[in-house]
């Protein structure tokens, strides 16, 4: 696993996953605070959503939130500058890949990837944070949740408080830029042919949203 992982695109899509990753660098001091789990199998996710839309940007971490938090403004994200200089870098990325989206197609969709257990949020199958509204529209996330609610997912907007939207939804989503934080529970990320069948859901929807259907 590489400490970064950058693909370039074809598509207005950008997708991030900041709390993938599993390798700590010697070289970069653990976070004094914060939550230093992984969001287990995030990555590979976010690689099949991916493989099932084409071409879209990805920004994916190897490092793991023990060390550096993507998901963090920098002050809260890191201790000491070696993981200031990634964290700079999985960021420049991002906006770099937006940026491009917007002179290329005049729209970018960023879709950020988590994980979150069942433990307090019942038999929802996936939490939807839009950073209060701030650039989907209700009508963009119904397409999406209505896609999954019909195969029988059941899905969660939190538009306040936990699992609202982060610091990268929150500091790049806004319009012309759509942006979502997706949590999608440990019971389908942890099963490889669920997970896969999940993937293909989402990008349907996702394809309805980036065509305007």
């Amino acid at each position: 696993m590489q400490y970064l992982v950058f693909y370039p695109g074809d598509m207005p899509l950008v997708i991030s996953v900041p709390h993938g990753g599993f390798l700590e660098p010697k070289s970069i001091p653990f976070r004094i605070t914060g939550n230093p789990r992984a969001d287990l199998n995030t990555r590979e996710l976010a690689g099949e959503i991916a493989g099932e839309m084409g071409a879209p940007f990805f920004v994916a971490a190897g490092i793991k939130r023990s060390k550096v938090d993507f998901n963090r403004p920098p002050e809260e994200a890191f201790d000491g500058p070696s993981g200031r200089n990634y964290y700079d870098a999985f960021h420049g990325k991002l906006r770099e890949y937006i940026q491009l989206c917007l002179d290329r197609f005049g729209s970018c969709f960023l879709l950020d990837v988590h994980g979150f257990s069942t433990k307090n949020y019942g038999n929802h199958h996936v939490i939807f944070g839009t950073g209060c509204y701030n650039s989907l529209t209700g009508n963009a996330l119904g397409q999406l949740s209505r896609v999954l609610n019909n195969e029988g997912w059941k899905v969660l907007h939190k538009h306040t408080g936990y699992f609202s939207g982060g610091y990268i939804i929150r500091q790049y989503a806004r319009p012309p830029v759509i942006g979502l934080q997706m949590e999608v529970c440990k019971d389908i990320r942890l099963n490889s042919a669920l997970r896969r069948k999940f993937a293909g859901y989402v990008a349907e929807g996702l394809k309805k949203i980036i065509k305007g259907k």
